[in-house]
């Protein structure tokens, strides 16, 4: 199934860089990333409770879909599912104070030369 190479190769990722923000002392970054890491480690977690669902709705109101049909789609909401509300509350714990507070929500900018210092030509 397409969505678990997804999910491994996510999950590698996330690790990978979780890993290289940390050993560059970027522990708030390192932060997010483990976030992203639980997250999808937890989408098995999330599989079984759609899966459980599903088998539930299916019983009640889609007797024609297969079992096969009903795994994929718990599949992919198990791993979308996860990532697009943490993603949202990355969002909101990290970008949405610093705009309230008037900060630009991008990089610092460049500090500008002091004309004092700079040597005319």
């Amino acid at each position: 199934m397409v969505a678990f190479y997804i999910l491994v190769v996510a999950w590698l990722y996330t690790l990978f860089m979780a890993y290289r923000s940390i050993r560059r002392g970027q522990v708030q970054l390192h932060r997010i990333w483990m976030i992203r890491n639980y997250v999808l480690t937890f989408a098995a977690v999330t599989l079984r409770i759609y899966l459980l669902i599903g088998l539930l709705l299916k019983k009640a109101f889609f007797d024609s879909m297969d079992f096969d049909q009903l795994y994929t789609t718990a599949g992919w909401a198990s791993i979308l599912g996860n990532v697009l509300v943490v993603e949202y509350f990355i969002i909101q714990r990290t970008l949405a104070p610093r705009a309230a507070v008037g900060a630009p929500a991008g990089p610092p900018p460049l500090p500008t030369p002091n004309p004092r210092l700079s040597i005319a030509p």
